[in-house]
This record gives C-alpha cells, structure tokens and sequence, in this order.
C-alpha cells in the first residue's frame, strides 16, 4: 500500500532542468545587447530552473522488526533501490533526498485523491472483510477514524493502526512537519460512536 508514496522518482529530471539551466546562460551570452524585457524572462527561466532542481530531505519514521536496528534497516531499504539512497537521522528516523518539485506533486497528489484511495484500499481488503464501514480524518492527516461493525478486531485493529499510522507520517514527512511537532492520533469507533480501539 505505500510502496507508491515512498518510491524515489527518477532523479533525471533534476539533471535535465539543470541543463535547462544550463541553456539559458548560454543564450544570455550570446545576445550582444538584450532588451530589459528579454533579459526579465531570461531571469525568470533560470529561478524556476533551479527551484525545479532543488533537493528536499525528507525524514520518515522506520518501521523497524524486532531486533532491527536503524542502521539495518537504512543498509536493507539502500539494497532494494540504491536510488533511495537512505540516510540514518536518529535512532528511529531515516531520511532521504526528493526533488521539491516532485515533493510538492506527490502532496498535491495525495490530498486530491491519494489519501483516500490508501484508506479504501484497507478497510477493503480482504483480510479486514466486514470489519470496517469507512473512515474519517482531518486535513493534515493527524487524526484518522475508522468505523467498525465487529467490536471483535483484535490483532487486526492493530495491523490497522500500524498501516494507517505509517500513512499518516509519511504525509507530514512529505508535507515537512517536523518530527517533534508530528502527531497520530487513530481510534476504532463502532456505528453507535463508542470508542473500540484503544480500548478506553
């Protein structure tokens, strides 16, 4: 379910917009005598260029197996895809690096459409079959709420938690909210509005 949102785009694309870049210097060479309004357009293709090209460093939360260690896990995620190229930041945080374009577009992509196909994706598979009705959640994706019809969850209440926990520290990764200032608050209510998970 989040492999979609923690694959690394092609880093091409930066190489490509820095020869844009690139271009545009050599254009503004050659013009011998450029107008006022040439040489504003020519300013304002090399800012956009170079934000285009700009690299962001996200930093998500490592779930991490039991007797795993950050180091293993940042050595295992850099073998799967050596475009990750995953940094560790502190004992339960890695971080890696996105072009900001493509950071901005996979926000823009998710507020849109993205959150809520995730969300359906679980409470419609098949091993959740006829425990969850919907969900709920506010807009910075801090608090997540899912509807219940069997008060019987157990283990997959906190599978559940576990998976939309990682969905919702991606989105404030990508949406840069800083570690200390993350929040994940998740419930399980049943159709009465009583609270199921955590049990009170």
């Amino acid at each position: 379910m989040m492999k979609k949102i923690f694959l690394l785009l092609v880093f091409s694309t930066a190489l490509a917009t820095t020869a844009c870049g690139n271009n545009v210097s050599a254009e503004k060479t050659k013009t011998a005598a450029p107008t006022s309004a040439s040489s504003d357009m020519l300013e304002e293709k090399e800012v956009k260029a170079t934000q285009s090209a700009k690299m962001t460093e996200i930093v998500y939360l490592a779930m991490l197996s039991y007797n795993q260690t950050i180091d293993d896990f940042v050595i295992k995620l850099n073998e799967k895809d050596s475009d990750f190229n995953a940094s560790v930041c502190d004992d339960k945080h890695y971080s890696v690096m996105m072009l900001e374009s493509e950071r901005k577009s996979t926000v823009d992509a998710l507020k849109k459409t993205g959150i809520d196909e995730n969300l359906e994706k679980l409470i419609s598979n098949e091993k959740y079959e006829g425990i969850f009705t919907h969900y709920e959640y506010t807009k910075d994706l801090k608090s997540i709420t899912l509807y219940s019809n069997s008060a019987e969850g157990g283990m997959k209440f906190v599978e559940a938690a576990i998976n939309v926990g990682v969905l919702s520290d991606a989105y404030q990764a990508l949406s840069l909210v800083p570690i200390d200032r993350r929040k994940y608050d998740f419930k399980i209510v049943d159709n009465t509005g009583n609270v199921i998970y955590p049990t009170p």
